[in-house]
C-alpha cells in the first residue's frame, strides 16, 4: 500500500513539472487520475473512485467528489477558492513536456484529425506522431452535429501551441482532404511551420510551365506510380503554390494526393502515411485503452478537462 501512495505522489509531482500552470490543487487530482487510470486500466469514474479510495484509504464517495470538481465549472465547485481548469492554457507546456528528452533529429511532425464519440461528441485533436501512435497535446471538443465552421476551433488549437516548439526544429502538419482549406494551410504557415495536407485529386493544378489547369490526379494514370512536382493550386478561385506530391500504391483504389510548402526533395508521400498512427491513438482512448466510449457525459465543455 505503501509503495502504491509513493507512485502517486511521485505522478503528482511528474505532472506539476509537465504543466506548471496547473495550481497545486489541480496537479494533484489529475496526477490521481493518471495514477488511476494507468493501474485499473480504464477512465470510468466509479471505478476510480473506488480503487484510488482504497489506495488512499479515504471514503469512496468524498474522492469521487474530488475527482468530479475537476472538470466542473467554477460555479459549478464547492468552497470559496473555486477555480475552472484552464486546459487551453496547457498545450503548450504539454507539447514542451513530449519534446523533453526528444531523441534524434529536431524534426516533429503533427497531425491534425476530427474523430466522433458515438452521436455525442465530436473531438478537434492536434497529435504528435511519435512511435506508430498519437500523442494528444491541443483538442477541443464539441456537440455532434453542431452546426457552423469549425475554422475558429482549429485555428484557435493552433495558436495555443505558439512558442511550444524551438524555433531552430522542423514541425510538418498534416491532416486528411475532408479538413483542406487555403486557410488552414496559411494559419500553420504563420506558425513557421510546414503543412503537408491531402486534398481531392480533382483539385485544379498547373505546374509552373503550364498555362492552363487541369486536375492533379490526373499526372498519375497507373498504380505502383508518383509524381511530384511544383505549381499552382485552385479551389473556390483561390489560388495557392507550393510542392505536390502524389503516389498510387498497388491494391489502393485511392491515389494520395498532398500539398506542402516544402521542397521536392524534402516532401515525399510516405511521409503522410505517419498521420495514420492516429488511429492507434484512437483505440488507446476507447475500446483498446480508457473506454472513453462509454462515457455518461452529455457537456462537452466537461470533457474537455479530460480528454
Amino acid at each position: 500500500m505503501s509503495s502504491s501512495v509513493t507512485s502517486i505522489a511521485v505522478v503528482q509531482k511528474r505532472v506539476a513539472q509537465m504543466l506548471p500552470g496547473l495550481s497545486k490543487s489541480e496537479a494533484e487530482v489529475l496526477g490521481l487520475l493518471s495514477y488511476g487510470m494507468v493501474m485499473f486500466n480504464g477512465g470510468g469514474l466509479t471505478r476510480l473512485s473506488h480503487g484510488l479510495a482504497e489506495i488512499e484509504q479515504v471514503p469512496a464517495g468524498r474522492l469521487r467528489q474530488r475527482l468530479r470538481e475537476f472538470y466542473y465549472e467554477a460555479e459549478a465547485k464547492r468552497g470559496n477558492k473555486r477555480r475552472e481548469v484552464k486546459v487551453e492554457a496547457c498545450f503548450a507546456d504539454l507539447l514542451r513536456a513530449v519534446l523533453r528528452g526528444w531523441e534524434g533529429k529536431k524534426e516533429l511532425v503533427l497531425a491534425m484529425d476530427a474523430s466522433t464519440l458515438g452521436e455525442r461528441f465530436t473531438v478537434l485533436s492536434i497529435s504528435v506522431m511519435y512511435r506508430g501512435c498519437g500523442i494528444p497535446i491541443a483538442w477541443k471538443i464539441i456537440q455532434a452535429g453542431q452546426k457552423g465552421e469549425w475554422r475558429p476551433y482549429w485555428e484557435g488549437l493552433l495558436a495555443t501551441l505558439e512558442g511550444g516548439v524551438p524555433l531552430d526544429w522542423k514541425v510538418v502538419v498534416m491532416a486528411d482532404r475532408g479538413l483542406y482549406a487555403c486557410w488552414l494551410y496559411q494559419a500553420i504557415q504563420r506558425l513557421g511551420w510546414h503543412p503537408m495536407l491531402r486534398v481531392n485529386e480533382e483539385l485544379s493544378f498547373r505546374t509552373t510551365a503550364e498555362e492552363s489547369f487541369s486536375p492533379m490526379g490526373m499526372r498519375v494514370k497507373r498504380r505502383g506510380r508518383g509524381w511530384s512536382g511544383k505549381g499552382e493550386w485552385s479551389e473556390h478561385g483561390e489560388r495557392m503554390s507550393g510542392t505536390v506530391v502524389m503516389r498510387w500504391e498497388k491494391g489502393y483504389e485511392e491515389k494520395l494526393v498532398v500539398v506542402t510548402d516544402l521542397d521536392e526533395k524534402e516532401a515525399n508521400a510516405a511521409w503522410y502515411q505517419m498521420r495514420f498512427w492516429i488511429e492507434d491513438e484512437y483505440k488507446d482512448h476507447k475500446s483498446g485503452g480508457w473506454g472513453w466510449e462509454q462515457t455518461k457525459m452529455t457537456d462537452p465543455k466537461r470533457a474537455i478537462p479530460l480528454k
